[in-house]
């Protein structure tokens, strides 16, 4: 379950919407969601906060470098 750079960066960002993801990091809209369906698929899950949490629990970002505003 290897994630690109940017894949963390947006999973980081997970708890803001697609829309404010994407101007962050200026990428598309489309791009955004691409990001996340990958790693939805890499992590094995089917939305947000089970992202989070798989992610945090398997040591590939901690609890402190998700962005909530």
């Amino acid at each position: 379950m290897n994630l690109t750079p940017r894949e963390i960066q947006v999973l980081k960002l997970l708890c803001l919407p697609r829309k404010t993801i994407s101007e962050r990091l200026c990428i598309s809209l489309p791009t955004t969601r691409r990001h996340i369906e990958h790693i939805f698929n890499k992590l094995v899950c089917s939305n947000r906060v089970e992202a989070l949490v798989k992610a945090i629990k398997e040591g590939i970002i901690k609890a402190d470098e998700i962005v909530i505003d």
